[in-house]
């Protein structure tokens, strides 16, 4: 508990982290007796915010916890990149068992999810200092089956590749290395569209086919919504859910307490019939950062802005002292969680991803480490004058 206060006095986010907790624990608590279980699993986004607690204490008090989880992560880079191809095409069969206790198949994986992943895994290959070291071939190679991963991501979903593209976007205006890995993408992208559309390649799913034709579909929505590209309908279902959502938010009867944990939002509001998948009735209002705001209030979502504003600020500040020290590896790493962290937040708000623990604990884990990032920099610490050493 020491180390806890600690950390705590130290570090701002974790202690509007803390308010934000507490504001989602009261109004969980206040909730529970009526909704029970529903009330616990509609309030994840407030206590999955203990990874982040974890993983900032891990890193304050353990340096070297970091630079073994880095290289752990590393070597399962090569092994993911190959995966989601196979979890993609794996998505579209049916007769599969479902998960125990639940009516979810236990192939429901979520293209939108497997991009913005698959765009970290091709980013970390790139920012990290762990690959192609000794085999200069191995960036490359992992970078063109990435690519390949995420473009047939893309033909199934457009908010995961907005996502990839806003993690890149971010890496490669803050990483200095960014003129080889732009070169790499644009290489990588050409040559398998080129392919694809050479041998025509399509997948039928039973819904969106996996093509070049739905890929370009998908990108041509993206930059004109209402051009007859036949995804309109969902583009407009979720606007008109949204503002009806937002406008009973900001009035009187919601705006201080809100609509609490345990209420189906798609019920309430009549958005349920396209809102189901795989069984499970939709929940939230397929916007996670709206979604704090229909069930916490003004309060909840006011600290949830404040939090990642204060957060993102904090990473620029490591980012400037990794580029004054000479720390590449501070830098290298700042840009990276930066980079994921933009991206998880930007599918989030296409999807409720950050309810689940697959996005959810991935992004607060982030921000814990983000936080003490520097204190995973042993040397560099010990290296810097006493004035600045305090302030890290």
């Amino acid at each position: 508990m020491k180390a806890l206060r600690a950390i705590v006095r130290q570090h701002r986010p974790l202690q509007i982290l803390l308010a934000f907790m507490a504001v989602g624990a009261l109004r969980m608590l206040w909730d529970l007796p009526e909704y029970g279980l529903d009330a616990v699993r509609d309030s994840a986004p407030w206590y999955y915010g203990l990874f982040a607690i974890l993983a900032a204490l891990a890193v304050q008090l353990h340096p070297g916890w970091l630079s073994k989880l880095s290289n752990s992560y590393c070597r399962i880079v090569p092994f993911f990149l190959l995966w989601a191809p196979m979890a993609i095409v794996l998505k579209m069969q049916t007769g599969l068992p479902d998960v125990p206790g639940s009516s979810t198949p236990i192939n429901a994986f979520k293209p939108n999810d497997v991009g913005v992943f698959t765009a970290m895994m091709i980013a970390s290959v790139w920012v990290l200092h762990s690959h192609g070291d000794d085999a200069p071939w191995l960036r490359p190679a992992l970078t063109v089956i990435g690519v390949g991963g995420l473009l047939m991501a893309a033909s199934q979903g457009r908010s995961g590749f907005v996502s990839a593209m806003v993690l890149f976007g971010v890496v490669l205006v803050v990483w200095r290395g960014r003129r080889r890995m732009l070169g790499m993408l644009i290489a990588a992208v050409a040559l398998l569209v080129a392919l694809a559309a050479a041998s025509d390649i399509r997948i039928e799913t039973g819904g969106r086919d996996m093509s070049v034709d739905q890929l370009m579909t998908n990108v041509e929505s993206l930059i004109a919504p209402e051009d007859g590209t036949g995804l309109s309908d969902t583009v407009e279902w979720r606007t008109s859910y949204w503002t009806a959502v937002l406008n009973d938010a900001l009035s009187w009867e919601y705006a201080f307490i809100g609509q609490g944990y345990g209420p189906i939002l798609a019920d309430r509001y009549g958005y349920q019939g396209t809102g189901v998948a795989d069984g499970q009735p939709l929940r939230s209002v397929h916007n996670s950062h709206l979604t704090i705001l229909a069930r916490g209030g003004v309060v909840a979502a006011a600290l949830w802005l404040v939090l990642w504003g204060y957060w993102f600020a904090l990473q620029r500040r490591w980012l400037r002292i990794g580029r004054t020290f000479h720390d590449i590896t501070l830098y290298s790493r700042s840009a990276l969680v930066i980079g994921v962290a933009a991206a998880l937040l930007t599918n989030a708000v296409f999807d409720p991803t950050l309810e689940g623990p697959q996005v959810g604990i991935v992004l607060w884990v982030l921000f814990g480490i983000g936080v003490a990032l520097p204190r995973g920099q042993t040397a560099m610490v010990v290296s810097a004058p006493n004035r600045l050493r305090r302030r890290l």
